[in-house]
């Protein structure tokens, strides 16, 4: 019986975030397990991958901030090519589709939905927090079972219709770089802070170069931070490198842009300390309604031995054993924030302990391999009635 993995684009170089990666992984894991036949849009750049794969048209923009080349839109074409996939796939056992509120997955989930009398397949339903597309309370409605990322993605789904769920978190390959490496000590390491992921507002890098200049006191030499990621957005960095100069960081503070993983891995791994202070509330004033469902930098920082400090949200709180891989605190305390941190970094001994915990915890809990096996269980369940 086959599995049809519903996703946006492959997970290559240009789609590199937590929304191209947790799908293609997750896929390529659970096809050592089940039948699985990935479905995605190529994007013109990137040639069609071989094996199990399924390509869809699609049409890609680049307007920021409402369209990305990351999801693309429907064509008429891939009206034609969802409705032969359907067709043709007569042994199709369960339909996953990641992200509710895209258009392309809207329109898989209302030709899965029309197709679905008598046939007997079940549509399962991820969403990793895509937010521009209408009609979720409607088209939520067309999946028998939630997948989440987090709890916190759970009781978003939930608030437009309650389906059964088992959630699927965020990880890392067995394979991940930062897994082999030998844990670095804290006073081995180049840098005392790193932010690593897409550079924008939301996710508060600024206030990792705020921190850093707090920590200016404590430590016996400048503070070195890594800014670590997919600089999308120009006018904030521009801002962010005018942060740098107001605090005096400039020549303490390394961007990075667009790393290859064993790039990222590295970086990490010669970290004392990530950080996400993602927030409702950005530099500018602006409102963001749910800024994370489910990081996976926390993730890809703990696989390398790197403790996080974060901030205090339901879908980071998700990520970090408390006092143990991590710690979630509050932006709105930032002076106890600042002494928590001073505190873990001057203690090497309590760093250690966190950081072998860290990846300890990814071994134990987050790798695909593991996350795999517990979704073909959950499944199994479905098939035997037991949900």
């Amino acid at each position: 019986m086959t599995i049809l993995e519903i996703t946006a684009v492959p997970f290559v170089k240009g789609y590199r975030g937590g929304g191209e990666s947790y799908p293609w992984r997750l896929s390529q894991e659970l096809a050592k397990i089940e039948d699985v036949v990935t479905c995605f849009c190529p994007p013109p750049d990137v040639p069609p991958s071989n094996g199990r794969f399924q390509p869809i048209p699609g049409i890609f923009f680049d307007i920021p901030p409402v369209l990305r080349r990351s999801n693309p839109l429907p064509s008429p074409g891939s009206l034609r090519a969802i409705i032969r996939c359907l067709n043709d796939t007569t042994d199709l056992e369960f339909l996953h589709v990641h992200n509710l509120r895209t258009a392309m997955s809207s329109l898989w989930l209302l030709l899965a939905h029309l197709k679905q009398a008598g046939h007997g397949f079940k549509v399962l339903l991820t969403d990793h927090n895509s937010n521009w597309f209408p009609f979720p309370q409607l088209t939520a409605r067309w999946a028998d079972y939630y997948l989440p990322v987090s709890e916190e993605s759970k009781s978003i789904l939930n608030r437009y219709v309650i389906r059964p769920s088992y959630v699927v978190p965020t990880g890392v390959p067995a394979s991940y770089p930062g897994l082999q490496f030998e844990l670095r000590p804290l006073g081995d390491r180049e840098f005392d802070l790193i932010y690593f992921g897409r550079i924008v507002p939301w996710k508060r890098p600024d206030l990792v170069l705020r921190l850093a200049h707090g920590l200016r006191s404590t430590l016996n030499h400048p503070p070195r931070v890594a800014i670590v990621g997919n600089g999308e957005d120009e006018t904030y960095l521009r801002w962010l490198h005018s942060e740098c100069r107001r605090l005096n960081l400039e020549e303490t503070t390394r961007f990075v842009f667009e790393p290859n993983e064993d790039e990222a891995a590295n970086l990490l791994a010669s970290a004392r300390l990530h950080c996400l202070f993602s927030s409702h509330w950005d530099p500018f004033k602006r409102h963001y309604s749910c800024p994370e469902l489910a990081p996976n930098t926390i993730i890809e920082a703990a696989a390398c031995g790197t403790p996080s400090v974060c901030s205090d949200l339901p879908g980071i709180r998700e990520q970090i054993l408390q006092g143990r891989t991590g710690l979630a605190l509050s932006l709105s305390d930032w002076s106890a924030l600042l002494g928590a941190t001073q505190s873990l970094l001057s203690d090497a001994g309590r760093w250690t302990s966190m950081a072998q915990e860290a990846r300890q915890f990814v071994v134990r809990e987050r790798t695909y391999s593991v996350i795999a096996k517990r979704l073909s269980g959950f499944l199994n369940l479905i098939r035997e009635g037991v949900v």
